[in-house]
């Protein structure tokens, strides 16, 4: 059994422009990579309504990577699938660390 890969890219430096948008023609090519069946999403430091903005008219179907990692996100509503964030000790002491 062969798996299809995921390609997961990142916005900021990679898929956008150096003015912080998505050209026409990264948003033309990543909908043809979407309709030609390959399973990508994008990653981000940003947040969902942010890259929602970005990303308007990509038709992206699976969840998206924000804050770096701490979410794995719906796109559209931004509900949360998963989660990898400090416990509250840990945060805590982080704060009081710095």
């Amino acid at each position: 059994m062969t798996e299809t890969p995921l390609y997961i890219c990142d916005l900021d430096g990679t898929l956008l422009r150096s003015d912080g948008a998505l050209s026409e023609f990264a948003r033309g090519g990543l909908n043809e990579l979407l309709s030609a069946g390959v399973r990508l999403t994008v990653a981000s430091s940003r947040a969902t309504p942010a890259m929602r903005a970005l990303l308007a008219g990509v038709e992206l179907r699976l969840p998206v990577i924000e804050f770096n990692g701490a979410f794995i996100s719906e796109l559209e509503s931004g509900r949360h699938l998963a989660s990898s964030v400090l416990s509250n000790s840990a945060a805590c002491a982080a704060v009081k660390a710095i």
